[in-house]
């Protein structure tokens, strides 16, 4: 009867919260969010979007093997295939500065370094300084903490919608936005993006597109705007949008596309 138990401590667990989820769980964004990722799960038809879907292998050339480290996540954190995808940009890319909103346990920070020459810096923005406790659990910039890649990451405090960012507008290669998911700071997050990136161009990753609505309706109404917009896509099976800016890149990261269906 051993090995039962485990199960059934985690069948009691997901039947309990299933139900708190069920019911009083409608009434909070949080809680939608969640249904919405449970209904998926069950075959529900995700909703049509605007931006054109590419496929990973389109994304980019392949830079060779990643190296992917301290892979436990927690629900905040990215998934292990769309960590993959950030490292296998950045390595491809070998950007001199990333830009990353949203630090939370450091995990992606983490690993932008490890797949990063040692001339990249990463500047990462959060509410609350490094080693700071936050109320969804874990430590800001625990993952990278105590590392040998610390020391080029610098760790920004602030909130995004008030935070000063004239002294690095201009100066980055790549801004991956995982912070604020309501409509207004995804947008803010987003103008401010465009400001960062050089002249020369660069690429910015969206989180969430497609899973959560304020991510969704924002990059599908910045897209709709014509322009350097235009060129956003979304890659397949995975909750990342991505905008490659680069004189040449007229259209998304490998060229061609499908529409989401």
């Amino acid at each position: 009867m051993q090995p039962i138990i485990p199960f059934l401590r985690r069948f009691l667990f997901t039947l309990t919260h299933g139900a708190a989820l069920m019911s009083y769980g409608v009434l909070t964004q949080r809680g939608r969010d969640r249904l919405k990722e449970v209904a998926a799960v069950f075959g529900y038809p995700r909703p049509r979007t605007a931006l054109p879907r590419v496929t990973l292998e389109k994304l980019s050339p392949d830079p060779g093997p990643v190296e992917l480290v301290g892979l436990a996540r927690t629900r905040h954190n990215v998934n292990v295939f769309e960590l993959m995808v950030l490292c296998r940009l950045a390595k491809w890319m070998k950007p001199h500065r990333i830009f990353e909103f949203g630090t939370y346990d450091g995990r992606t920070t983490l690993n932008l370094a490890v797949n990063t020459p040692p001339h990249t810096r990463i500047l990462t923005l959060d509410l609350a300084p490094a080693g700071s406790h936050v109320p969804s659990g874990g430590i800001v910039g625990e993952r990278y903490l105590g590392t040998s890649h610390a020391e080029r990451i610098q760790q920004l405090v602030g909130n995004s919608l008030e935070f000063d960012f004239g002294p690095y507008e201009g100066t980055v290669d790549m801004v991956f936005i995982d912070a604020g998911h309501a409509y207004p700071s995804v947008l803010r997050d987003t103008q401010v993006a465009a400001r960062l990136i050089r002249k020369e161009g660069g690429v910015i990753v969206w989180h969430d597109y497609r899973a959560i609505d304020g991510v969704t309706l924002c990059l599908d109404g910045m897209a709709a705007r014509g322009g350097m917009w235009s060129s956003m896509c979304h890659l397949d099976e995975t909750r990342l949008a991505i905008l490659d800016t680069r004189k040449g890149a007229d259209s998304p990261p490998g060229g061609s596309t499908s529409r989401s269906p």
